[in-house]
């Protein structure tokens, strides 16, 4: 579970290389972790399915139901957009980074391919093979609950494993609840 909230966390909001480090960015409220999420996690689906099918083969969750499971938290998906965009621009408001700062110009389906392009990358990046199976079996016992609370879990997860005395995922702070 760990790592699935790494990897939903990391690919959120302009993945982490884009931050900058000397910035302090302001901290994402657990509604905005959670619309994140909503976003992210169709991408997370697909690129660790695309990851992880070769090493757990054919009988896997992800061969036999990874591409259903995310084209059904799509419909959440494009419902948590808004609350997702908005959030990179508050990010990306309070930072000096000029790649976050063109972030404010673009259009939304630019901005949407961009962040599932750093989610696709993240996962590439971050999620080791050798924990693909245990990301499967945590998407095999999330898949019966519908996508809303699936992704209320995943933000949870991600709040619960982010608190201490200066709460982050990667360079992206998580406001104290």
């Amino acid at each position: 579970m760990r790592k699935l909230a790494f990897f939903a966390a990391a690919s959120l909001l302009l993945a982490p290389q884009v931050a900058s480090a000397a910035t302090a960015l302001p901290c994402l409220t657990s509604a905005e972790v959670a619309s994140a999420t909503a976003f992210a996690l169709p991408g997370a689906i697909n690129a660790t399915a695309d990851r992880c099918t070769a090493s757990l083969g054919n009988s896997s969750y992800f061969a036999r139901t990874g591409t259903q499971l995310a084209q059904r938290y799509s419909a959440s998906a494009a419902k948590a957009w808004p609350a997702t965009r908005a959030a990179i621009l508050r990010v990306a408001a309070a930072s000096n980074d000029p790649m976050l700062q063109s972030a404010k110009n673009l259009p939304d389906g630019a901005m949407q391919e961009i962040i599932k392009g750093l989610i696709t990358a993240a996962v590439t990046d971050k999620v080791p093979v050798t924990r693909c199976s245990q990301i499967d079996r945590v998407l095999e016992l999330i898949s019966p609950l519908p996508p809303e609370n699936a992704t209320e879990l995943v933000a949870l997860t991600i709040g619960v494993l982010a608190q201490g005395p200066s709460p982050h995922i990667g360079k992206l702070a998580i406001c104290k609840a």
